[in-house]
């Protein structure tokens, strides 16, 4: 039977219209959602269950079809930025012609047997995302996670 360790989330935004920032449209310097750490102490096999939810918006001066890719990351060391060799998860979303305006997008994975990082006793995870054209964060932005043993 799984044994609850800790539950977190990040909301940087609650509302639609917030932050009202473009996406990075550089795949190898996504630009940062947000970022959990997930108390385990010296638990073995730790299972993590992530979970986010991002508002995204095509203008519709710009061509379509347009590509939104989507990164967790295990694990950074806190004062560094986007690490490739670091990502556990990595998604997709295809905005096709004509997909103009805001567009939630909820995504979910698990990580199996995280282990602690840099932070003694906790798994770290931080979401980014990158588009290939203008796109602009529009909010909410949540990102949660759940960690278990057992």
């Amino acid at each position: 039977m799984a044994q609850f360790l800790d539950y977190r989330s990040s909301e940087n935004s609650n509302t639609l219209g917030f932050p009202s920032t473009a996406l990075s449209i550089d795949p190898n310097s996504p630009s940062f959602i947000g970022d959990i750490g997930l108390i385990v102490g010296t638990t073995a096999k730790v299972r993590v269950d992530l979970w986010s939810t991002v508002a995204l918006a095509v203008d519709e001066s710009v061509g379509n079809p347009t590509t939104i890719l989507f990164f967790i990351a295990r694990n950074l060391n806190p004062t560094s930025a986007f690490s490739a060799s670091n990502v556990i998860y990595a998604a997709t979303e295809i905005f096709q012609e004509g997909d103009f305006g805001a567009h939630i997008i909820t995504f979910n994975t698990a990580d199996l047997n995280g282990v602690p990082g840099p932070i003694p006793e906790q798994i770290n995870y931080s979401l980014f995302a990158a588009a290939d054209q203008l796109v602009i964060r529009v909010g909410p932005e949540t990102f949660t996670g759940m960690a278990v043993t057992g």
